[in-house]
């Protein structure tokens, strides 16, 4: 343990703590309290345009969805589709929507991109557009923000 003042050692605050006997149990974790409902949704983490990708090893690179960037909200069932300038998109993308629903939490928050899946793999912003191509739609969620 540590005082959280001056980095010096802080002293035991009771007989378990400092290595006297147990409970039965012994020493318990702390645990939060869950949510009773999702934080507030900021503003997202938008890329930024370069010349040149990096190079090297260290980097890693993603493929380039071209569709919607979409925040999903799951609360207690309730799914609610945003734009990334918070506009509801959920009744424009039912499918999704319903495959957030079925996520096995209460609470969840994620940042992802709706796309058209054409049968070669890539994605299309003009077919996603165009309902009428029978692309299949797909939510590429990348970040799990709550």
């Amino acid at each position: 343990m540590c005082s959280s003042r001056c980095g010096a050692p802080a002293a035991p605050r009771d007989r378990a703590a400092a290595g006297g006997q147990r409970g039965a149990r012994g020493p318990q974790p702390s645990v939060a309290p869950p949510r009773a409902t999702p934080p507030p949704i900021r503003e997202l983490q938008l890329a930024t345009l370069v010349h040149a990708a990096p190079a090297g090893p260290e980097w890693l690179h993603e493929q380039k969805f071209d569709g919607y960037r979409i925040l999903a909200e799951l609360d207690r069932g309730k799914v609610r589709l945003l734009s990334r300038r918070f506009k509801d998109w959920t009744e424009a993308f039912p499918t999704v929507a319903a495959a957030v629903a079925r996520l096995p939490v209460r609470h969840a928050l994620l940042d992802g991109e709706v796309a058209a899946v054409l049968p070669d793999g890539r994605t299309s912003f003009q077919a996603l557009q165009n309902a009428r191509t029978g692309a299949h739609i797909a939510y590429f969620a990348f970040d799990l923000l709550a």
